[in-house]
């Protein structure tokens, strides 16, 4: 033990801390001394590299060497999905807990949680959030409820049909970070991250949890500070490299499906999943749209014609239900076919929404709807 560690209190649960670690050298010192400084003591911090080019790694075994209770491990370059599994395999703690290695926590995060945890007993506890800008400054909090509440099952199914109405406005579930599963769930029901999804890998990831928990409780307290940077790392909002992995949500929507049929015997599961099928392709045509160039034109237009074409989306028209700030008008072009309109109005409100300059920061499509 290092002369500025405490010791760690016992006859509590250990929790397990995965960071993923991929070119955060600017972000990590910060990410981890947050964890160092929490309240909570019974921590396990588990630092997995994926690769990284930059100083991450090094740093990471840097803290290493220093403190006991942290793991640096190296797993190639998988993506933050296999550096989470990889994590999970790891992890001791009955407990487990994700954070981004560009994000950090309050100092009274894993405690406050945790002590719901020893109180309800809930199968997941959710913390709040609150967004943090590169320069440090609050920008907005999570608000998935108003106030603390523990949901038992037909409560997680409805909101499963909230979150199927309107997956940009209901966010308990659109998150891994910020919570504590549970081990034995994770490891007895073999729940892991499915590192070919690069979008909603996290969602798709909560649902397959979710069918085996009784109850969620959240928190209404600031338990995570999510870093909105310029450079966003995950790139989970742009086209470069190969944008078909933008459609992810198609792999979430099967595991929700899942979750509700297991759950209850709704009639009105299938349409729900198809309204949230149109309403999610809408926004990530809008996303590929307005970031379209003389260099991929080609390739996006054609990715377009593709993605209206597909049988399950045109079945799934039907089942659209807009509200009165949802688009009207790209389902009925989709419905004909016409792919140069369907370009030309996700432009246009990839323009008007989001502002000309996505390209240079796609972050912004963090703070807003279609």
């Amino acid at each position: 033990m290092t002369p500025d560690q405490k010791p760690a209190e016992t006859g509590v649960p250990l929790v397990s801390i995965v960071v993923p670690v991929y070119n955060a050298e600017a972000t990590l010192e910060q990410c981890v001394e947050s964890v160092l400084s929490q309240t909570y003591r019974n921590t396990e911090l588990i630092l997995v590299d994926d690769g990284s080019t930059d100083a991450g790694g090094d740093i990471s075994e840097g803290y290493g060497r220093r403190y006991d209770r942290i793991k640096s491990f190296h797993c190639g370059n998988g993506g933050p999905s296999a550096a989470r599994n990889y994590g999970i395999n790891k992890a001791n703690g009955e407990l487990l807990f994700f954070l981004d290695a560009d994000d950090y926590l309050p100092a009274h995060a894993i405690s406050s949680l945790v002590e719901n945890y020893s109180r309800c007993g809930a199968d997941m506890v959710v913390g709040d959030f609150q967004h943090v800008s590169a320069g440090g400054q609050a920008a907005g909090g999570g608000g998935a409820f108003a106030e603390s509440r523990l949901m038992q099952k037909p409560e997680i199914v409805d909101y499963a049909f909230a979150y199927l109405r309107k997956p940009n406005r209901a966010i308990l579930f659109a998150y891994s970070w910020g919570r504590l599963f549970k081990t034995s769930i994770i490891r007895g029901c073999n729940i892991l991250f499915n590192p070919e999804l690069h979008t909603f890998e996290d969602v798709a990831f909560n649902f397959d949890y979710l069918k085996h928990a009784r109850t969620v409780s959240f928190v209404k307290q600031v338990a995570y500070e999510h870093r909105i940077c310029e450079n966003y790392s995950s790139a989970t909002m742009t086209v470069s490299g190969d944008p078909k992995k933008m459609f992810g949500y198609r792999s979430a929507l099967k595991n929700i499906r899942g979750f509700l049929e297991e759950a209850c015997a709704n009639p009105e599961i299938s349409e729900a999943v198809g309204h949230a099928n149109v309403f999610l392709t809408i926004i990530q045509l809008v996303r590929i749209c307005g970031q379209i160039n003389a260099s991929n034109k080609k390739e996006l237009y054609g990715l377009v014609r593709e993605v209206i074409s597909d049988p399950g989306l045109r079945r799934d028209l039907l089942f659209y239900r807009p509200s009165n700030r949802d688009s009207r008008l790209i389902p009925l072009l989709i419905r004909l076919r016409l792919a140069p309109l369907v370009v030309a109005v996700c432009r246009h409100k990839a323009a008007k929404r989001y502002g000309r300059g996505f390209a240079a920061n796609p972050c912004n499509f963090f703070l807003g709807g279609v």
